[in-house]
């Protein structure tokens, strides 16, 4: 058999099931290609059998990063955003440190003149 001597040759120990894998792989990773498709190719009953070929390519995992530090950072610029447009609205509502100094100085009693 040619795989056979081509293995020979190469001083490998590849088997059929590994170009198998090999070719799934490469199917799986080309854009125009249907996962679907290759399912059907191998004979597959479920998609999901597929899960095993699944792996990122460096822009996928890049764009994933990317995007997690954008939602770790929104919380924070969500709490900024607010506590300023807390500070610019006055609703007239005294804070607590009005509220205790208004009351320390409504009981010390005028010095006398």
């Amino acid at each position: 058999m040619m795989f056979n001597r081509a293995n020979d040759l190469l001083g490998a120990n590849w088997t059929l099931h590994d170009l198998r894998h090999t070719a799934t792989f490469l199917m799986l990773d080309d854009p125009n290609m249907p996962p679907v498709y290759v399912q059907k190719i191998l004979g597959r009953k479920y998609l999901s059998t597929l899960d095993i070929y699944k792996r990122p390519n460096r822009g996928d995992v890049i764009r994933a990063g990317l995007a997690h530090h954008a939602r770790q950072e929104k919380p924070a610029q969500l709490d900024a955003q607010i506590s300023r447009k807390q500070e610019s609205v006055d609703l007239g509502i005294p804070t607590f440190r009005e509220i205790v100094a208004r009351t320390t100085a409504a009981a010390t009693p005028p010095e006398p003149a």
